[in-house]
């Protein structure tokens, strides 16, 4: 029997309306993408949000379990990270889901599917946190790095000589520039494998829909008094357009990286979503298709170690600040984390089903489909932490995937940790969670593959 695929890409105003604000012509959406085989079934779901607790996540997969019948751990709820999605009416979320999922599962046929891998011509993200000599460990821009158009503009030290600047003021600075003499200094390149994949029907090779994955932090179009779905709709509509069916995109670990843009709102999304279209229609079209046999899903548990800050509710300030940058930089940075900690403190309890612990559990998710495994990590995971299961299993088409289960926040690897900055501080798991969480990646994959 072959492999049964449905898509479904859903609006989501329904569940926006009561928030009141305005959603713009980058649409807020829910795109579902269901598999069956005789053995199994399961839906992957992917909404445009940023930032999901534990009790989000179980109430839209509990709906959509109750809906379709699918068993609830072969449903996965994930995020594109979208900056500007704002907060949803959780009910009529859950309902409009799994309504999608229903139609997703009813409209499924028998598919084949063509995949490729792909690097964008133009570099359309870059790895945020740098390396200041001067500050002894990292400083990290959220935005604003420079002209989508104009590599001339792609250079890291204005920036560097504000957040300096700031540091000796007393300040942390996450965006902005500064007039500098200092010499050309690049950003570092992020993670740029783009993975496309394309489903028709075998029977009558009607389009069923497309994928696509990779890495950026969607936050190009957010902002007060509006909502907007960011680059991931305009890559959505452009495959749509082209190859028909639904559409839906995966964001690749995305805790370092950011896309290039200049300001907000500025048409970057628009340029970003089409180029990586571009990019993914070009990969695909030489690309024979295959009928789709081979189907494995999983979901893995996985406890992290709780920050002991998080677990105390408080950070131990010196008396006074040094005076010396780099200690200052450490100084500054606990500052703000101690100034984050009621966020982190509540973000640690939304992750947790019962009595709190030291520890909180996250869920790794596996899908496989012919030769190409989707590994969905939680949160903000960093790049490397993506490369480190892609290296263990380099015969592999292993394409990394975050937000699944949104249940903590940053999980940077100790050398990001101890290169300090703003990923440093807003986390909820303590040293060692991203080795584990690749540790424990690297051992699912191997019984995955015995599945």
């Amino acid at each position: 029997m072959s492999i049964l695929i449905g898509m479904k890409r859903q609006d989501l105003e329904k569940a926006l309306r009561p928030v009141g604000v305005e959603i713009g012509e980058e649409r807020v959406e829910a795109c579902c993408l269901y598999v069956k085989s005789e053995a199994a079934e399961a839906v992957w779901i992917v909404l445009d949000f940023m930032d999901f607790n534990l009790n989000v996540v179980k109430t839209v997969r509990d709906a959509v379990v109750a809906k379709t019948g699918i068993a609830a751990e072969h449903v996965h709820v994930l995020s594109t990270h979208n900056h500007g999605g704002g907060t949803p009416d959780l009910e009529v979320l859950s309902d409009v889901v799994a309504d999608a999922a229903c139609e997703a599962k009813a409209t499924a046929r028998a598919a084949k599917m063509r995949t490729a891998n792909a690097r964008p011509e133009k570099r359309v993200n870059y790895l945020r946190r740098i390396y200041v000599p001067e500050l002894e460990g990292c400083t990290t821009y959220w935005f604003g790095v420079g002209d989508f158009e104009g590599f001339e503009t792609f250079d890291a030290a204005p920036h560097i000589e504000h957040a300096i600047n700031d540091v000796v003021k007393g300040h942390l600075a996450y965006f902005g520039t500064e007039p500098t003499k200092r010499p050309y200094t690049p950003w570092p390149e992020a993670d740029d494998l783009l993975t496309a994949v394309e489903f028709r029907a075998i029977e009558d090779d009607a389009p069923i829909g497309s994928l696509v994955r990779f890495a950026s932090h969607v936050n190009c179009d957010n902002g007060g008094g509006y909502l907007e779905g960011d680059f991931p709709y305009v890559l959505r509509q452009r495959m749509e357009a082209a190859l028909g069916g639904n559409s839906m995109f995966f964001t690749g670990p995305c805790g370092d990286v950011c896309p290039w843009m200049a300001k907000k709102r500025d048409g970057t999304s628009a340029m970003i979503g089409n180029h990586l279209a571009d990019t993914a229609l070009k990969a695909l079209q030489d690309v024979p298709f295959e009928p789709v046999t081979k189907f494995a899903d999983l979901t893995q548990p996985v406890d992290l170690p709780v920050r002991a800050e998080v677990l105390a509710g408080d950070v131990q300030l010196p008396e006074e600040i040094p005076e010396d940058l780099p200690n200052r930089r450490r100084y500054l940075e606990a500052v703000r984390t101690k100034d984050s900690m009621d966020f982190l403190v509540e973000k640690y309890k939304e992750g947790v089903e019962g009595p709190l612990t030291d520890t909180v559990e996250i869920h790794l998710g596996f899908l496989r489909l012919n030769d190409v495994i989707f590994a969905a990590f939680p949160g903000e995971t960093f790049s490397t932490t993506g490369e480190a299961l892609r290296a263990a299993y380099p015969e592999l088409n292993i394409s990394t995937v975050t937000e699944h289960w949104r249940t903590v926040m940053y999980l940077p690897p100790k050398e990001d940790l101890a290169n300090g900055s703003y990923e440093a501080t807003c986390r909820v798991t303590d040293e060692g969670a991203a080795e584990i969480l690749a540790e424990k990646s690297i051992e699912t994959m191997a019984s995955f593959l015995k599945a």
